[in-house]
């Protein structure tokens, strides 16, 4: 089931990260801290990514501030 956000906010969509060394947690932390007035973001793995519903796509800095989340290397 996609998500439908209220019609009067802004235009949600889908973005994509890979998926190494995330979890779902990482990713919904930093949505979460970067929209304060949202609690769902509908993180799903998909193959070899995973995919989020946002506001907006992230930006290249915002991405690199995720990957800098990553877990460590076993």
């Amino acid at each position: 089931m996609t998500p439908s956000p209220d019609p009067e906010s802004v235009q949600w969509v889908y973005d994509y990260i890979p998926h190494y060394r995330f979890n779902p947690e990482i990713i919904t932390k930093f949505l979460q801290k970067k929209w304060q007035d949202y609690d769902n973001f509908f993180v799903t793995k998909m193959g070899e990514q995973y995919r989020f519903w946002v506001p907006r796509k992230l930006t290249e800095s915002e991405q690199n501030e995720l990957f800098a989340k990553r877990l460590p290397v076993s």
